[in-house]
């Protein structure tokens, strides 16, 4: 006699059991599946950061595509062999790419032109140009991981460089970028001819300068002129916060973003921007403050790099 197909409480016997079971097992298995997804499916779409920390850099990976890596540079004391600030030195996006979509040491390039967010102080002294970027003369006091869990890394850095006594940087990295607040206490000379540059070195081969772009919250999306050694002020009608689009020119990810709440200031009638294409293989963009910025004795920096845009 053939032996009885359990179902529930239910005994189904037969040939007519056997039947009935296999014409039930994929609408069963179906349903499994489905539940599964809809169960698995929050969890597995949750983005996950990690963090290795060493002596002198500390590595971010993010698995949200199209997945990406920055390393922060640490040193304690920076110099042009090691940088430090806390700025970012390298990214790197897939993740696995070997190599960063941004120059990640000094004088590749002319200027201060490092990594992604190198900001620099720069002023005339005697007919001469003087200035010290944070990423390679820094010095850090302290540095500390306040939170750190798969959906947000918080840190907090400060230091010193020179003319700047002081300086607290506060980064909060989430799976699509990373947003940083810099305060910095000024003690140099106060000079009409002063002036602040957030420096971005992209190497040319993946970044599209032709189609980079700018917006705010009131102004539709314009390009951007391309300059070459020359000083373009923002297009008419920009002002803070905007936003700054980096059309990709391979990966996976479409384009880098880059938004400004503040560069040292808020006020729009001083600010500059270069954009030096396809120099030494390199793509060389910095957002500035041209004027008097040093009549302050504090200004703030305070802006968001975006790797995973739509997320």
């Amino acid at each position: 006699m053939p032996l009885p197909v359990q179902r529930g409480a239910a005994a189904i016997e037969g040939k007519a059991g056997e039947l009935l079971q296999l014409q039930l097992m994929p609408t069963l298995l179906r349903t499994i599946t489905a539940l599964t997804a809809s169960l698995a499916g929050p969890l597995l779409a949750r983005a996950q950061l990690s963090l290795i920390r060493t002596g002198s850099e500390i590595v971010i990976t993010s698995d949200t595509a199209p997945t990406w890596k920055m390393v922060m540079a640490i040193n304690p004391h920076a110099d042009r062999d090691h940088p430090g600030g806390g700025m970012v030195r390298a990214l790197h996006i897939p993740a696995t790419n070997p190599e960063s979509i941004v120059g990640p040491d000094p004088g590749q390039f002319c200027c201060a032109g490092l990594g992604l967010d190198n900001l620099e102080w720069r002023y005339i002294e005697n007919g001469q140009g003087v200035r010290a970027p944070i990423g390679t003369d820094a010095t850090l006091e302290t540095l500390e991981i306040t939170r750190q869990s798969p959906q947000e890394v918080v840190i907090k850095i400060t230091g010193r460089w020179r003319n700047v006594p002081r300086f607290t940087r506060t980064v909060t990295i989430t799976p699509q970028g990373f947003h940083t607040r810099l305060e910095a206490d000024w003690a140099g000379p106060t000079t009409y001819r002063g002036m602040w540059w957030l420096i971005s070195l992209f190497r040319s081969a993946w970044v599209d300068h032709a189609r980079v772009a700018i917006r705010d919250q009131d102004t539709p999306q314009q390009p951007l002129p391309i300059a070459r050694g020359n000083v373009f002020s923002l297009p008419p009608g920009i002002a803070f916060p905007y936003e700054v689009s980096f059309p990709l020119r391979q990966g996976p990810a479409r384009e880098l973003i880059l938004r400004v709440a503040s560069l040292g200031t808020k006020d729009p009638a001083g600010l500059k921007y270069e954009l030096w294409p396809e120099e030494k293989g390199f793509v060389m963009f910095y957002p500035r403050w041209v004027g008097r910025p040093f009549q302050q004795k504090r200004y703030v920096f305070d802006y968001s790099w975006i790797f995973a845009p739509g997320e």
